[in-house]
């Protein structure tokens, strides 16, 4: 799968739900895995795993250089921020689409 097809995914699990210092959240606000079932909520991580279907780090190295790429600082802190809202990390991985499907049509 292209980066960019891996982002787009994410992308949609993100815009059902978006949540800090956890990879997912259930409906009560727990932290849980991504992959979970009962997950409605995920950080930019969490959304990337559930996009891929794994709970694996070493898969996510270019959705994750993209997003941070977008970012402008280290995906996690960005996500994580005290103000941080749902919009924001849209437009991140908006951006962080945009950028690989650019990369992927040059090469």
């Amino acid at each position: 799968m292209k980066t960019s097809q891996i982002l787009i995914k994410a992308l949609k699990f993100m815009a059902k739900g978006f949540c800090k210092w956890f990879a997912a959240e259930d409906a009560e606000g727990h932290g849980i895995n991504p992959l979970d079932r009962k997950a409605v909520k995920w950080c930019a991580g969490g959304a990337v795993m559930a996009a891929t279907l794994t709970d694996s780090w070493p898969w996510a190295s270019d959705p994750l250089n993209w997003l941070t790429a977008a970012a402008g600082k280290d995906i996690v802190t960005f996500n994580n921020a005290p103000k941080r809202t749902k919009a924001e990390m849209l437009e991140v991985f908006d951006t962080a689409i945009f950028m690989a499907k650019l990369e992927e049509a040059a090469a």
